[in-house]
């Protein structure tokens, strides 16, 4: 069933605002701001400036020679997409069914993102973890966004992770997303859990 999200983020039914793209050899433009993404489109289209954005010390930006690998994806590595964002398979996947989802426009940091467009990939976030429950079946979940250098960012086009766990992935899966920081991650064992 094809679902629709308008600016709103509203599903609205059978529309095409949002859909699982079909299987085509052209692609598309994601880094213009609102930009759909055309199948007629040959080749690919790079951001605005071809160059990624780097956030450094708040507001403070540099330019980098960089293009982005995000902004110039083919159309058949999408597998879900709205007016203002799209979800695809990540290209160094940390378990099966790990997927990105972005804003068509590129940007660097989370806090840059439109309410439009965060509640479109938070829309998508759902639609995605549905499909993911049915391929894959897993028994849990880290979502996460990498924002800045410092937390580890390293493609700079905001991008929300959608990871699946499994059972007995890891010996002791406590602690999550915790595990960024080793040494503050085990809060358990000094409560004396």
């Amino acid at each position: 069933m094809r679902h629709s999200v308008s600016q709103s983020g509203i599903v609205t039914g059978i529309q095409l605002a949002l859909r699982k793209p079909a299987k085509q050899t052209g692609r598309g433009r994601l880094g213009t701001p609102n930009a759909g993404i055309a199948a007629t489109d040959p080749g690919s289209l790079k951001c605005r400036d071809s160059k990624s954005v780097m956030r450094i010390s708040g507001t403070d930006r540099v330019q980098l020679n960089v293009p982005c690998p995000f902004c110039s994806l083919p159309r058949d590595r999408l597998i879900f997409e709205s007016e203002l964002a799209v979800a695809f398979r990540d290209g160094f996947p940390v378990s099966p069914g790990h997927t990105l989802i972005i804003p068509r426009r590129h940007i660097a940091s989370y806090f840059e993102t439109t309410p439009g467009e965060q509640t479109q990939m938070l829309r998508l976030l759902a639609i995605v973890k549905a499909d993911i429950d049915q391929q894959f079946q897993p028994a849990g979940y880290n979502i996460g966004i990498n924002d800045g250098h410092a937390a580890g960012q390293t493609v700079m086009h905001v991008h929300m992770h959608l990871i699946p766990r499994f059972a007995g992935d890891r010996d002791d899966p406590r602690g999550g997303v915790r595990w960024i920081i080793p040494e503050k991650a085990d809060y358990w064992t000094r409560r004396g859990e």
